[in-house]
């Protein structure tokens, strides 16, 4: 897992995590995504939910929230600050913050984690019961059909590292992304601040894709279903708009595993501003630079 927090330019300690944001894991404005924070805090509360536990137990992330007050820029070291709230014979609850250099609140976290020993993780098996018939999505078309293509930048560094490939149906988004060894935590699976920045980035996307609006967002919570390995396997992301008007877009991503299994359930809610869409991306980025 040391391998996945560099790649990002994370380091945790006790009480206090810090990244310095690498080039690798900027979105298209070469910013840092704002899923990058599950990432970020999923590691500071669990590290300090452990410290509080002491030896012998484990921890499973069950939910993250996360509240942006504003958006970090890439020049901008982020730091955390976290405390556990609860903790009782099932769960630990914590929270934090995340600033920068100078002392600016960027976002407030809070998550759950499921507490079990070690003995009792080998010994223990979740029964999930029937599963239901899947159902046939609607045909897929690729992006271009539906809207403008440039208003989306797949070539932007997060999404080269994530080897992402997205299609568009009316409505929905699918990102399609490798869950390589790099993205693991320490027991092998792909880290769950990684699966909550995938559903992050396809409803980030869909709403580039479908809003005449700039948008900054809000509110995410990732509610977590089961692991997945990190074994070169496809992970599926279907993100849907549930509302999108003038001034807020609400959106909901589904993260599939391989087999078309339910990992996490990722919701998401944007402030929108309008603007007239002129250029790409790229081309507002030359412009700017001139």
């Amino acid at each position: 897992m040391n391998a996945l927090y560099e790649l990002f330019g994370i380091s945790h300690a006790v009480a206090q995590s810090v990244m310095n944001p690498q080039p690798g894991i900027l979105d298209e404005n070469g910013r840092v995504p704002i899923g990058a924070l599950f990432l970020l805090m999923d590691g500071a509360l669990g590290i300090e939910a452990a410290t509080d536990l002491g030896a012998g137990w484990q921890l499973i992330t069950t939910h993250l929230r996360l509240d942006v007050l504003r958006e970090p820029f890439v020049a901008q070291r982020l730091h955390t600050a976290t405390c556990v709230d609860l903790v009782d014979a099932n769960s630990v609850f914590s929270h934090g913050e995340i600033f920068d250099d100078a002392g600016h609140l960027l976002a407030t976290a809070s998550g759950r984690f499921a507490v079990f020993s070690s003995s009792q993780r080998a010994a223990s098996r979740i029964e999930v019961g029937a599963r239901r018939p899947r159902q046939a999505l609607p045909e897929r078309e690729v992006f271009g059909t539906q809207a403008p293509l440039d208003r989306l930048d797949l070539q932007s560094p997060i999404h080269m590292t994530l080897r992402s490939r997205a299609t568009a149906s009316p409505g929905a988004l699918e990102l399609d992304v490798t869950a390589s060894r790099t993205l693991s935590n320490d027991r092998g699976g792909v880290h769950g601040g990684i699966v909550g920045l995938i559903g992050e980035r396809a409803l980030d996307l869909l709403v580039a894709l479908y809003s005449d609006h700039r948008s900054f967002p809000l509110t995410f919570q990732v509610t977590f279903v089961r692991p997945v390995a990190a074994a070169d396997q496809r992970i599926r992301s279907v993100a849907s708009l549930d509302h999108s008007g003038r001034s807020f877009a609400a959106g909901t991503t589904r993260v599939l595993d391989h087999r078309e299994r339910l990992i996490a359930i990722v919701t998401g809610a944007y402030r929108l501003h309008p603007h007239v869409l002129t250029a790409s991306p790229s081309q507002e980025k030359s412009e700017m630079i001139k």
